[in-house]
């Protein structure tokens, strides 16, 4: 009891004042009433890019189960039909965790949403290769209310070399063009913090000031191969040479009042965020996270682990809501959230440990 107080007092006290109103009553629904707080739909399980770091690259390979596809409109109206009552309550859809501008229905999968709940809004996570002057004039006509943009460094040589079929001119002339496309869109940018790029971070926040990006994320490199154990810079005591790194970009931010989320370097048992959503892939199937749906490689400190998929149910067979509240999920949330006796599935995933997207430090505009 005393630990989800905890939890939801932090959360509570990240948000800013103007959004206090929206946040209790979207909290009520979620924790009160027991709702997900968004929806992922694994639309599409595949990339454009072949970036190494990426466990997609493991799929068929190293991560035998994992198969790409792209989910066919008659399945996904057929899913939809399931979901229907929490797309009705939930703020937030998803389309994929991989790249979702490649699905050549995606604006007609929001317009079939749209039709059941109005007030929905589609985040965007991409890496921008596919989008053109036809798909930006059509994403204005959708609430969209961010864009968040894989940018792991300030030049050419870098990003090119981390991130495998990107083009660097490309995406910094998009991200510009979608800074200015909607003022009731954030453009925020992520940067995976590894070896090879650190030097780059110290600039970072002026250089994507100057393509008018307000936000800033940074995320620790998840390996999920030999290859990539020794390219992350957190360890068990911590980096200091990084933190004075992040101390000079903290000091840019607030000058520049920019917003900055960063990770952790010093793991802390603290839980992850994910299973709070429900997501379902490309299947049907309902697991806490992409991850967790197939039988990915985890490598955490040396120790490597190959896990099971962690499946709670079938959205085809079985209630969603149902799934999303029987006991093995509520059971595996509270664990979560109380971030001490971790699920033995997450036990070697960084997201559990503050090093990735969960339970960032923030700083500068609120």
């Amino acid at each position: 009891m005393i630990s989800s107080a905890k939890f939801y007092l932090n959360k509570f006290r990240k948000t800013p004042i103007r959004q206090w109103r929206a946040k209790i009553i979207s909290g009520v629904q979620h924790y009160v009433l027991d709702f997900p707080n968004g929806i992922t739909l694994q639309t599409v399980k595949n990339c454009n890019l072949k970036c190494k770091h990426c466990y997609l690259n493991e799929f068929g390979k190293n991560i035998p189960d994992g198969e790409r596809g792209m989910m066919p409109f008659e399945d996904f109206q057929k899913i939809v039909a399931r979901l229907e009552k929490l797309i009705k309550k939930v703020n937030e859809f998803y389309f994929s965790s991989f790249e979702p501008l490649l699905h050549k229905d995606i604006f007609q999968m929001m317009d079939y949403l749209l039709e059941i709940n109005p007030d929905l809004q589609f985040p965007l996570v991409t890496n921008t290769m596919t989008i053109d002057d036809e798909k930006l004039e059509k994403l204005k006509k959708y609430p969209i209310p961010s864009y968040t943009i894989s940018l792991d460094g300030t030049t050419k040589e870098t990003v090119e070399a981390f991130k495998t079929g990107i083009s660097f001119e490309k995406l910094i002339d998009t991200i510009k063009q979608l800074t200015s496309l909607d003022e009731n869109s954030s453009v925020g940018t992520v940067f995976v913090l590894h070896r090879k790029n650190v030097h780059e971070l110290r600039d970072y926040a002026d250089f994507v000031l100057e393509l008018g990006v307000k936000k800033i994320m940074v995320n620790n490199l998840m390996p999920f191969s030999e290859e990539f154990q020794d390219q992350h810079l957190y360890s068990p005591r911590g980096n200091m040479e990084v933190e004075e790194i992040f101390d000079h970009l903290i000091e840019r931010v607030v000058a520049n009042g920019q917003q900055l989320f960063l990770p952790y370097m010093k793991p802390k048992k603290i839980g992850c965020r994910q299973a709070e959503s429900l997501f379902v892939d490309i299947n049907g199937n309902v697991a806490p996270c992409d991850y967790l749906a197939v039988s990915t490689n985890f490598y955490y400190f040396g120790k490597h682990k190959q896990g099971k998929p962690l499946i709670f149910g079938n959205v085809y067979q079985d209630d969603p809501l149902k799934i999303y509240r029987s006991i093995p999920f509520k059971k595996f949330r509270r664990q979560h959230r109380a971030g001490k006796n971790l699920p033995e599935s997450c036990r070697y995933c960084i997201d559990a440990y503050g090093l990735m997207c969960s339970h960032r430090r923030v700083y500068g505009a609120m």
